[in-house]
């Protein structure tokens, strides 16, 4: 956006720092009445050299009587308070004469053109300290490129006080600032959390309008007030263009701006040109600013000298093609009341203009796309850009949520906005951004909510469940080694303290006792009791995994640096170890499953890329390899990533790679294949990272991940038919972006609920699905 009009670029400052209040004690909002903490001045602006507030008159050499206005020098002042050098410079051309052209110079540019974007500035670096009660040191990046470094105090009672800001490069849409100002912040909303008065002092500061290097010296105030929708802007500036063979003064001095809430605009003011004088500005009709900045209707009057007049009037657009903005522009040199009409002036009274479009923001909304109960989450604007690097205003708005909900946004005037839904199911929020011409640009998102997340004291190492207590058990190995009993539901849990860390965890067929591994070592459980029964140490073995059977005897198998190794079973009692007395042996880093039923524990390989099922007779003491299944690598079954998880009754056998196999006591039909999951797509990098089966439910619930991306779903048994699925991916449980990663999932005893335990940035919890 070329910022080549005065008055637009004043309106969009004051509109942009805005969402506004005085500095009167309160303002009502829809009948609510809003603290506004205010300042005598006392606080905000010392009385030392460094703080007093500049100046502009002081600096001013150039002339200050009223210009008698006429043809030669009328369209110079409109320039001056418009910005409209592309109309035509000299009011007089006659016809036929080429006017300036919609592409001349702007070296010239409008006295107050960068007053907005100064204002927008100070508004920016005042939120960027988060209203924090303390000293300030910090640096913001422009919009356009460049810093703004804040230093300086805020009052711990009124958030009031002054801050020094030093602008190096500072770039927004076609100014480029250098040096120093002062920014005085007189009041502030605590409930809206931004200023609603604040000066900004400058002091020779540095301002390049495209190639055009000026010096300002001066003040902008800024209040706003959040009642009424109404901005007020007060200058008092001085400007010298520093421009080649240029070096004019300019002046605008005690102009007042008040914007209502629709937009129009009221201007009174002095207004100098170094040579030609003063002219006083005030609006009859307030002008209302299109888009690009210029007026589209109102009416301006410019005062000179023995009563003379401009009359500047906005008529919209013509019926050109492309349209062309109009602007009327009257002159009465001799105060007489009557606009003359010179012999050259006919029709060209209308002077046209093009329109220079600024473009309307991009939104852009981050935000998960699923969360749980309680979670309080970060709703962020940061990611919205502007194609003219404008300052951008944000609004939150929570269009639709759950019924009942009563959530409600926080700092939804803010570019983070956060809240805390409380209902179960789908909220929708959009984000609103506004630049400083009122280009606006709406972006919505859904956000599905589910149960509650219940932290858990530890990580999770492993993980089974008792279908006799109907509750989760873990293993953690931080913040200490304990076997943990949760209710997934409430969250409850019980620990017991375990001798050392945890490899691996199983259950008993009848839920009531577990079996740790640990590396050389294993401790028998109580879960009922919640006790240690048996610490069995010096096996001679580290525990990779480990299942327990009914008879006694928990089965292990060692780590994957033991390739060729055995299945070893451990007396419950006395802690003896027998290895299995088979042909085959075993490789390390080997899953195994008992099926209590069979007097079977079935393993399945992980150092291949085509493993293998194996059977082993747990009917004697000493476990005996029986055989192997009839394939050798022609179905997934979860290549480095197998594992294997039975039905309840275990008739079946389901592997990580989705493949489904059946078990019985004949060698032949034994460990065939039946089918795959439906929905799988043959990609050997999608998997299955752990399962769990309800026989009353007929179901697995699975976890599959492919590439960090994760999905639970739930399958029917035995067709494997895909009953549900939900996506993790966008799913928050802190309210921060991490990612949250599931590693194990399980059913309640009945099989009515599914709960899975999942990590983000490095805490565990579980959850309801």
């Amino acid at each position: 956006m070329k910022t080549t009009h005065i008055l637009p670029a004043l309106v969009a400052g004051t509109l942009l720092s805005a969402c506004g209040g005085t500095t009167t004690s309160t303002t009502t909002t829809g009948g609510t009445s809003t603290p506004i903490i205010t300042d005598t001045g006392a606080n905000t602006t010392p009385n030392t050299e460094s703080n007093k507030l500049a100046d502009a008159s002081s600096v001013y050499t150039g002339s200050r009587a009223l210009a008698l206005l006429d043809t030669v020098n009328s369209m110079a002042f409109v320039n001056l308070v418009l910005g409209t050098e592309n109309i035509n410079d000299n009011i007089t051309a006659p016809p036929g004469t080429a006017a300036r052209s919609a592409t001349a110079s702007t070296a010239q540019a409008n006295l107050l053109q960068s007053q907005r974007l100064l204002s927008a500035l100070a508004a920016q670096q005042i939120t960027a300290q988060g209203y924090q009660a303390r000293g300030v040191n910090s640096s913001d990046t422009c919009p356009g490129g460049g810093t703004a470094t804040v230093t300086g105090d805020v009052d711990d009672t009124t958030f009031t006080g002054t801050l020094q800001v030093l602008y190096n490069q500072c770039k927004s849409e076609n100014v480029v600032t250098n040096g120093s100002a002062m920014l005085v912040i007189h009041a502030f909303n605590i409930a809206y959390r931004t200023p609603t008065s604040y000066t900004v002092s400058m002091k020779g500061l540095s301002v390049r309008v495209d190639d055009a290097p000026y010096t300002i010296t001066g003040t902008l105030r800024t209040d706003l007030n959040l009642a009424t929708g109404q901005s007020t802007l007060l200058m008092n500036q001085y400007q010298l263009n520093l421009g080649k063979g240029n070096q004019k003064q300019q002046l605008a001095e005690a102009v007042k701006m008040n914007v209502d809430s629709s937009g129009y605009t009221d201007i009174t003011g002095k207004f100098c040109e170094g040579v030609q004088g003063c002219v006083t500005a005030s609006t009859l009709k307030p002008l209302m600013f299109a888009a690009d900045g210029v007026p589209l209707s109102g009416e301006l009057a410019l005062t000179g000298a023995a009563s003379s007049n401009v009359q500047v009037i906005a008529q919209g657009y013509d019926t050109a093609t492309p349209p062309q903005r109009k602007l009327q522009v009257n002159l009465d040199s001799n105060g007489d009341g009557v606009y003359e009409s010179p012999s050259i002036r006919n029709e060209s009274v209308l002077k046209n203009f093009p329109v220079n479009t600024n473009a309307a923001p991009t939104a852009v909304a981050t935000l998960p796309i699923a969360t749980t109960l309680g979670a309080t989450l970060m709703l962020d604007g940061s990611k919205t850009t502007d194609p003219e690097g404008d300052f951008l205003t944000y609004h939150w708005t929570l269009e639709a949520a759950p019924t009942d909900s009563s959530a409600m946004l926080v700092a939804a005037d803010s570019i983070t906005a956060s809240f805390t839904p409380d209902k179960q199911g789908t909220y929708t929020v959009s984000l609103k951004a506004t630049d400083v011409l009122g280009n606006t640009h709406v972006t919505s998102s859904n956000l599905t909510v589910m149960a509650a997340a219940n932290p858990l004291n530890g990580n999770t190492l492993d993980a089974a469940y008792s279908d006799a207590l109907d509750q989760l058990i873990t293993v953690s190995s931080q913040p200490r080694n304990a076997l943990n009993i949760i209710h997934p539901n409430s969250g409850r849990q019980q620990t017991v303290a375990l001798p050392f860390v945890p490899t691996s965890l199983a259950i008993s067929p009848d839920g009531e006792t577990a079996v740790v591994g640990h590396n050389g070592a294993i401790t028998h459980v109580d879960l009922a009791h919640a006790e240690i029964l048996d610490v069995h140490e010096d096996l001679g073995i580290n525990v990779f995994d480990i299942a327990l059977g009914n008879n006694g005897k928990a089965y292990a198998t060692p780590p994957a640096s033991l390739r060729w190794s055995y299945l070893y079973a451990i007396d419950l009692a006395s802690g003896s170890v027998q290895e299995d007395g088979g042909t085959q042996r075993l490789f390390g880093g080997a899953h195994l499953q008992a099926v209590p039923s069979l007097k079977a524990v079935y393993t399945l390989d992980t150092a291949f890329a085509k493993n293998d099922l194996n059977r082993y007779d747990t009917s004697a003491a000493q476990p005996m390899w029986l055989h192997d299944s009839p394939y050798y690598g022609q179905h997934d079954v979860g290549g480095a990533n197998s594992n294997l998880w039975s039905t309840d009754d275990g008739m079946y056998l389901l592997t990580a790679g989705g493949s489904l196999f059946q078990t019985a006591a004949q060698v032949e039909a034994d460990m065939h294949y039946q089918r795959s999951v439906a929905d799988d797509d043959g990609k050997p990098a999608t998997y299955l990272l752990h399962a769990d089966h309800s026989q009353k439910a007929a179901k697995f619930v699975a976890i599959e991940t492919a590439a960090d991306s994760y999905r639970l779903k739930t399958y029917t048994t035995p067709l494997l038919n895909l009953d549900n699925s939900l996506a993790l991916q966008g799913l928050s449980i802190d309210g921060s972006s991490a990612m949250v990663k599931p590693s194990f999932v399980f059913f309640n005893a009945e099989g009515t609920e599914r709960y899975s335990v999942l990590e983000q940035a490095g805490k565990s919890y579980v959850m309801a699905f």
